[in-house]
């Protein structure tokens, strides 16, 4: 359930911020995004984002780090979705 910033980025392209999550996800389906990319932007928080930077920064995405630097990623996304959940 993950996928890259090329994918995501293509298939927000359309995306007038704010933007809920609803409408981040049907932006990726009317874009035909993949199948990840769908599944991963269906997996983030139900908030208002204001830009894509916003949705980049809690979307699980695909790596090429090493194990320890994506745990460290991880807090961070969730750190930044748990800001983004109380605004």
């Amino acid at each position: 359930m993950a996928t890259d910033v090329n994918r995501l980025c293509q298939a927000l392209s359309g995306v007038d911020y704010p933007a809920d999550k609803a409408t981040l996800v049907r932006a990726a389906l009317r874009a035909d995004a993949d199948a990840d990319t769908v599944r991963a932007l269906e997996a983030i928080p139900p908030v208002s984002y204001d830009r894509e930077t916003d949705v980049l920064s809690v979307v699980q995405l695909e790596s090429t780090q090493a194990a320890a630097d994506r745990a460290v990623q991880r807090k961070l996304h969730q750190a930044r979705a748990d800001r983004l959940a109380t605004r």
